[in-house]
């Protein structure tokens, strides 16, 4: 036995040796983490840019299953040459020791696979992944040469992995022919909230991304300009009048009908107007002759089908009809890209806030706030698969048509709605009341204090 058991001189060459591979397995990991964590946008500039470095990392990425098997095959081989270094240290070290326990193999081989563990966990993964995790596409573009070096060495290795792999596939009943890596549309939706909630994304962005997951469950009567308050021109009136009107109207495109809304003759362009303008006096111009054939959908058309309609058809208006064939609303491209980016007002257009607060308990809520608004401003879950807007959910949950002298109300858990204006048989304002006796509560007991 070696009479100085705490020589360290034997074991200076195994040590650096193991050091080095975990050097090399704490490169593999980070070059993994860099890789999966990458901006391929910044990346495809860099390589249009002239970068070698960034061209390498493309190409990596276009066999991103080869290149996660080689890392694998990189990070497997250290691990394993590490493990086997380590053992024949320890084996060494504790050889040295007359203690039968000490010396034993089983408690050298013990000990050196937990140390080995805390450092290979330690120095050569997680230090490695945070450090990438915070440069990915620095660090991918240092590492780049070396993980396609590590290919070309592995490549036999990569190729018996991935036969292997396949003749498994084969053999098990399993479906592999599915596409494991798409996520559903709850999990992205989770993804973005957690996203939002940890300042990766900002509430411009998030809302943006929400607007677009409820594309394919919101339906066109949501988001449409009712009839009644549609801007139409009757071809049965004097052509002068209605040119002057579509002349005064802050609108680009508006629906001409004969003698009733439901009988819509096509959209006249303003364009069209000012050009056939060009070759015939002003007022003398035909509309209907001007006029571009309509887009008529129904009403419960979802909103993403709709758009994809609009595209195919070129049109930015369309007419939306109910059941019996007759016309309900309109819907712009401005209406359906409001989803998704919020209110979109130009220099025509005046300020319409739907919900306005009034004091701390008080708000005026206008009756054509769709539902959806309504429950995120006041954090309800109110639904109605019959109505789309708070006054109509009023008048489904009041059982009436309010007069207009009439003080209506209903209560919502902890709001009260009270009709404030009507315009005809429909509610124009509703005062919405929040309950205060909590927080008539709270003030107290914050003055007692």
């Amino acid at each position: 036995m070696n009479s100085d058991p705490w020589s360290i001189q034997p074991f200076i060459g195994p040590l650096v040796v193991i050091i080095g591979l975990i050097v090399l397995h704490g490169f593999f990991s980070a070059a993994e983490m860099a890789m999966i964590s990458i901006n391929p946008n910044r990346m495809m500039e860099e390589s249009l840019d002239g970068s070698k470095k960034a061209k390498r990392i493309l190409r990596i990425l276009d066999n991103a299953d080869e290149f996660l098997t080689t890392i694998q095959v990189g990070i497997s081989l250290s691990a394993l040459f590490t493990s086997g270094m380590s053992a024949i240290v320890m084996l060494r070290l504790f050889d040295s020791f007359e203690n039968p326990i000490l010396s034993s193999q089983v408690f050298s081989l013990t000990v050196s696979a937990i140390v080995l563990t805390y450092l290979l966990l330690s120095f050569g993964e997680k230090l490695p992944k945070a450090i990438a995790k915070q440069n990915p596409d620095e660090i991918a573009m240092k590492l780049s040469g070396m993980v396609l070096g590590l290919r070309y060495l592995s490549v036999p290795i990569v190729w018996l992995v991935n036969v292997t792999v396949r003749g498994m596939k084969h053999l098990l009943p399993i479906d592999f022919t599915a596409n494991d890596e798409t996520i559903t549309r709850d999990e992205f939706r989770s993804f973005i909230e957690h996203s939002h909630q940890h300042e990766v994304i900002d509430i411009d962005e998030f809302s943006m991304l929400k607007g677009v997951l409820s594309l394919d469950n919101k339906i066109a009567r949501e988001v449409m300009v009712p009839r009644t308050d549609a801007f139409m021109l009757d071809y049965d009136d004097p052509n002068e009048e209605n040119i002057e009107a579509m002349l005064e109207t802050p609108h680009s495109r508006v629906p001409l009908y004969f003698e009733d809304k439901d009988n819509i003759l096509g959209i006249v362009h303003v364009k069209n107007l000012l050009q056939a303008s060009k070759h015939k006096p002003l007022y003398s111009i035909d509309l209907k002759e001007i006029s571009n054939r309509p887009l008529f959908v129904p009403e419960t058309i979802f909103i993403d089908d709709l758009i994809f309609q609009m595209k195919k058809t070129q049109n930015q208006m369309a007419i939306l009809n109910d059941e019996y064939g007759g016309v309900v609303g309109i819907v712009t491209l401005e209406d359906l890209l409001e989803e998704i980016v919020g209110e979109i007002d130009d220099e025509y257009d005046e300020s319409n806030n739907l919900i306005e607060q009034i004091d701390d308990f008080i708000y005026s809520v206008d009756g054509a706030t769709p539902l959806d608004k309504f429950n995120d401003y006041f954090d309800m879950s109110i639904d109605s698969e019959d109505v789309d807007t708070i006054a109509g959910y009023f008048i489904t949950e009041f059982g009436s048509i309010p007069g207009e002298s009439e003080k209506a109300y209903i209560r919502v858990d902890d709001l009260c709605l009270t009709v404030d204006k009507m315009e005809g048989s429909r509610i124009s304002t509703l005062i919405v009341k929040k309950h205060q006796e909590e927080n008539t509560e709270e003030t107290t007991e914050n003055e007692q204090e």
